[in-house]
């Protein structure tokens, strides 16, 4: 797989985990969810897998869907 293949996958399942049939899936975000994930928040507030994967539980599928505009990505290191 070429860098740039592995970048465009990447930015698909960012694109994917924004969706409200994922993020209320909890079986496809812990599948897309790093064990050490960590976020910090808007607010401030640090997140991780479990606080996140618990977050999106509580969505519906009603919830606004999240817009994601001019994503990018690029390759940083070899690992």
């Amino acid at each position: 797989m070429t860098t740039q293949t592995q970048i465009a996958e990447v930015l698909h399942l960012e694109r994917e985990l924004q969706t409200s049939g994922c993020r209320t899936d909890p079986g496809r975000v812990e599948e897309l969810i790093a064990d050490d994930y960590t976020e910090i928040g808007a607010s401030g507030r640090l997140w991780d897998r479990a606080s996140i994967i618990t977050m999106l539980q509580d969505e519906t599928a009603d919830d606004d869907e999240i817009q994601v505009s001019e994503l990018t990505g690029r390759w940083i290191t070899e690992d």
